[in-house]
């Protein structure tokens, strides 16, 4: 505290001094900057705190590191979460794939009939004429197609999903190890 004051003083001093002709306020920031850079000396590990403050500053590690671990549990769920999401949304998709293609092919198979009357029954509708079937089979395809594209899209983000999970994994499984060591340390 003494040591502070002394230094308050001296750059007091140093403030009434230096200022230059014009300008005044130089000195001023030039006094702020050394009152920033204590505070960040004194707010920081620095190489000269650890030595003075070892315990502290282990048990900030400490801190630290369970903090690290609680984020990477929380990406851990939140990954697999998202990895279900998408796995159930590709599951859904192919079943509803299932089922216009197996429109599509019943309506190629009535429509290679000869014998296919209008109104006729492809699937579970009856349409009344030729039109109708193609309008009907023109919308299924391009949601076939569209659907296909999801399930395409959604995998390579599962394959990303996992990459991550794996990584987040292998980070926490460090982050717990480095936290055993300084456990040991302490």
């Amino acid at each position: 505290i003494i040591t502070t004051a002394a230094e308050n003083i001296k750059m007091s001093m140093e403030e009434s001094v230096l200022p230059e002709v014009g300008n005044p306020d130089n000195a001023a920031v030039i006094r702020k900057a050394m009152i920033e850079q204590r505070k960040k000396e004194n707010s920081e590990w620095t190489a000269s705190n650890i030595h003075a403050r070892p315990d502290l500053y282990l048990a900030h590690c400490q801190k630290m590191l369970t903090s690290f671990i609680d984020q990477y549990a929380t990406a851990i769920i939140e990954t697999k979460v998202e990895l279900n999401k998408n796995q159930h949304e590709i599951q859904y998709a192919q079943e509803a794939s299932l089922s216009l293609n197996g429109f599509l092919k019943e309506a190629q198979k009535m429509l290679s009939n000869p014998e296919f009357k209008y109104p006729g029954k492809v699937g579970s509708y009856t349409y009344s004429s030729a039109e109708q079937v193609r309008t009907a089979v023109l919308r299924t395809d391009k949601k076939l197609t569209e659907l296909e594209q999801d399930i395409a899209s959604k995998k390579v983000c599962i394959a990303e999903l996992e990459s991550a999970l794996a990584r987040l994994e292998k980070d926490k499984v460090r982050v717990e190890s480095e936290l055993r060591g300084l456990s040991a340390k302490k």
